[in-house]
């Protein structure tokens, strides 16, 4: 899932070795991938990673409990192998995943939200251009005093005098 992950230590203590395989499990039985866990619990993957291949524990008075919180169990499982997490532990970690999955979906709906105001601001752009050009194309053509097609555009004051020639009656 993402990252290669690197063997476990074989050289770390019994007990880290222990808690690394504990944390495998639950991530596991969680279907979620370290990125996802770490995420969730706010770590980085490297140090994630590292907790699962017993190359080092999570801190006991701020990793440990994010830790247990986010799978619902204890520290005490996590740590020392204590299956003994109580339901209240569980609904309270299944409410703090509730939770986020919550916060997820209203940052995905408002960033959705804005996206349909954008899209339907450029819809009303291209609905008054095309209402533009179907007014054009339907209006009468304008003609001049001599019926012929009148200029496509306004001339300039000075533009009709030198086309013209000089005024009538001067010599």
């Amino acid at each position: 899932m993402g990252a290669r992950q690197k063997p476990v230590a074989t050289d770390a203590p019994a007990h880290l070795q222990a808690q690394a395989r504990r944390i495998r499990d639950l991530r596991a039985t969680a279907r979620v991938s370290q990125q996802e866990a770490a995420s969730a619990i706010g770590v980085s993957i490297r140090s994630y990673a590292d907790w699962e291949a017993a190359r080092a524990a999570p801190s006991r008075s701020r990793n440990l409990p994010r830790i247990a919180k986010y799978y619902g169990t204890t520290p005490d499982h996590i740590e020392y192998g204590d299956r003994r997490a109580s339901a209240v532990d569980r609904a309270g970690a299944a409410r703090a995943r509730i939770e986020q999955t919550l916060e997820r979906i209203a940052q995905s709906s408002e960033r959705i939200e804005s996206m349909l105001k954008l899209v339907v601001r450029d819809q009303l752009k291209v609905d008054a251009i095309e209402d533009f050009l179907i007014q054009v194309q339907e209006a009468p053509a304008q003609t001049d005093d001599n019926g012929g097609q009148a200029p496509p555009a306004p001339r300039a004051v000075g533009d009709r005098d030198r086309r013209q020639g000089p005024p009538q009656g001067a010599d």
